[in-house]
């Protein structure tokens, strides 16, 4: 199961995202699924009370997210998908209040609307979460403006006052917050292990390096005390006339120019 969850959290990842976009993708993800869980939960509820219309409203949140989802899954355009999830997560909680006769008879169903502002922290700006914020506050206020007037839209089969639709609000919503929250500090630490991980790789780099270092060194302080024999043997065959020390004298002379460059090389290094 949890290696399931894990390959759908991943459908948005490209080659190439760095730890964090991944973070962001994933969460994403989570908020289409678990509110679409609450879609589920509230649109079954709705059918029992044989509330069609009202049905429609978390059932399409479920429809929308999925198809967003799977155009996520194929784009990868974080941009768009998250305005439209975000878009939703927040419209869509207070359109289906309003159906339902406002804020008593829903069991104030718009606190789903809270679970888009959570998870736009993680995958949007500060400054565009505020904006959201400044959304969720306007639609709030005209719940409150409207509710009056919506309660006489309230369903007959529903009570003014539904606790239990209160109750069940909280639950799913209280465990959502926090499913999210899990998730999030997950994987930030698996995203430290990770991190810790290429720490001891560079560590072991570095004391490969430092040793290569320490070999290459001592290879040119030989290859110069070389260098100084071989200039030793030249000038001794310099004075020398016969053909053999003249062959001596080439094959040293070409040694002594490869070592040099070498040496010339390293130096530049």
């Amino acid at each position: 199961m949890s290696n399931f969850i894990d390959s759908v959290t991943t459908i948005g990842h490209s080659e190439g995202d760095h730890e964090e976009l991944k973070i962001q993708k994933g969460f994403l993800v989570y908020l289409a699924l678990f509110m679409s869980g609450g879609g589920i939960v509230w649109g079954t509820i709705s059918l029992y009370y044989g509330l069609f219309f009202q049905s429609v409203f978390p059932y399409s949140y479920v429809l929308i997210s999925a198809l967003n989802m799977g155009y996520f899954s194929f784009s990868k355009n974080i941009k768009l998908v998250r305005f439209i999830q975000v878009f939703i997560s927040l419209s869509l909680p207070f359109m289906f209040q309003w159906s339902l006769g406002g804020f008593g008879s829903s069991g104030i169903i718009m606190l789903w609307a809270i679970l888009a502002l959570i998870a736009s922290l993680s995958f949007q700006s500060i400054q565009t979460s505020l904006n959201w914020l400044w959304v969720y506050l306007f639609l709030t206020i005209l719940s409150a403006f409207l509710d009056e007037e919506l309660k006489s839209f309230t369903p007959e089969i529903l009570p003014d006052d539904s606790i239990i639709f209160v109750v069940i609000n909280i639950i799913l919503i209280s465990s959502m917050v926090f499913g999210l929250v899990v998730f999030f500090v997950k994987k930030y630490k698996d995203a430290e292990v990770l991190l810790e991980t290429e720490r001891d790789k560079l560590k072991k780099s570095f004391v490969f390096l430092r040793n290569s270092h320490e070999a290459l060194k001592a290879a040119y302080n030989k290859i110069k005390s070389q260098n100084k024999d071989l200039e030793s043997q030249i000038k001794k065959n310099v004075d020398q006339s016969s053909d053999e020390n003249a062959q001596k004298l080439e094959e040293y002379e070409k040694i002594l120019a490869e070592q040099k460059k070498i040496l010339g090389e390293f130096e530049s290094n």
